[in-house]
């Protein structure tokens, strides 16, 4: 298959091609997350307040916080202008995220001798609007894959493919052609 990560997803589809149970033909790599690309210590050492503020505060207001780290002022109202219920769904799912899925990502790793054993055409995507921690990941995508294809999509920030949809399928499209 073509594999289409964003955020967390881009470290599963490096995962896969790195030598999963799948091997993709591409990957396209929207806002790939920081986790993963970083050092573990500076990574874990990122998501240990949001993991105490899960603990102590509870799911809702971690995961509001999260989601404002991650999306900006309001993280409710614009998920919910994409996807109603999103925000109050994130906020039921955040048991399985801070328990499990952020410490995971925190300790996984994947870095220069990891990309020598990827051979797939790469898409590397980010928005214009991106906040500087996925501005860090793309040019860390980059250096690990100077063969990458670019796109950078203007007006968009963490949820590009929901804020300007046509521009991402059009670049996906490209892509694959």
């Amino acid at each position: 298959p073509h594999v289409v990560g964003h955020s967390y997803g881009c470290l599963v589809g490096l995962a896969l091609a790195r030598g999963g149970a799948v091997t993709p033909r591409s990957l396209a790599l929207l806002e790939p997350a920081t986790s993963g690309l970083v050092e573990p210590e500076r990574a874990v050492a990122g998501t240990a307040p949001l993991i105490e503020l899960y603990r102590t505060r509870g799911p809702a207001v971690a995961a509001e916080q999260f989601l404002g780290a991650v999306l900006g002022d309001d993280p409710r109202g614009l998920l919910d202008r994409f996807v109603p219920g999103a925000f109050d769904d994130a906020v039921a799912h955040a048991d399985q995220f801070f328990q499990v899925e952020l410490p995971a990502a925190a300790h996984w790793t994947f870095g220069p001798d990891d990309a020598r054993l990827v051979d797939q055409p790469i898409l590397n995507v980010i928005g214009t609007e991106s906040d500087p921690r996925f501005v860090e990941s793309a040019a860390i995508i980059a250096a690990l894959f100077p063969n990458a294809a670019r796109s950078v999509v203007p007006g968009a920030g963490h949820l590009l493919m929901a804020q300007e949809p046509d521009a991402v399928a059009r670049r996906l499209t490209e892509f694959w052609a």
